[in-house]
C-alpha cells in the first residue's frame, strides 16, 4: 500500500523546540481510528426528525443500526491493510466497534 500525505497534515516543529532522542523501541503507541459512517445524510435526518419530536414506527437493533449506519467493512479492511506492516501488535477492534456507529479501530504498534 502506497502512503499518502494528506494535505495541512505536515507540521512544521513549534519555534525552540528540540529532538530529545530516538523513541523507546519498548514503548507501545496507541492509535483510535473513527471511520466514516456509511449513509451520513440519512443518519443525519433520522437524528433531526428524533430532535423534532418525530416518534418512529420501530426502534432499530443494535446490528440494524451497525448496517445502516456504522462505518462499511471495506474501510475497516483498508485499517487492518494499512496497519499491518507497521504493527508488531494485533489491530484490536472492541466488541462495540462492530455493533454501534461509527465503528471504529485501535492501532498499537512498537516504536
Amino acid at each position: 500500500m502506497s502512503i499518502h500525505v494528506l494535505a495541512g497534515s505536515v507540521r512544521e516543529p513549534l519555534a525552540g523546540a528540540r529532538l530529545a532522542g530516538k523513541a523507546n523501541p519498548a514503548e507501545r503507541l496507541e492509535a483510535t481510528v473513527l471511520l466514516r459512517r456509511q449513509n451520513a445524510d440519512a443518519f443525519k435526518a433520522t437524528v433531526a426528525k428524533l430532535a423534532a419530536g418525530h416518534r418512529p414506527e420501530a426502534f432499530l437493533g443494535r446490528a440494524d443500526f451497525a448496517r445502516q449506519f456504522g462505518a462499511s467493512l471495506v474501510d475497516l479492511a483498508a485499517v487492518e491493510e494499512f496497519a499491518s506492516p507497521a504493527s508488531s501488535t494485533a489491530l484490536s477492534r472492541p466488541c462495540s466497534a462492530w455493533t454501534t456507529g461509527p465503528r471504529s479501530a485501535r492501532i498499537s504498534a512498537r516504536a
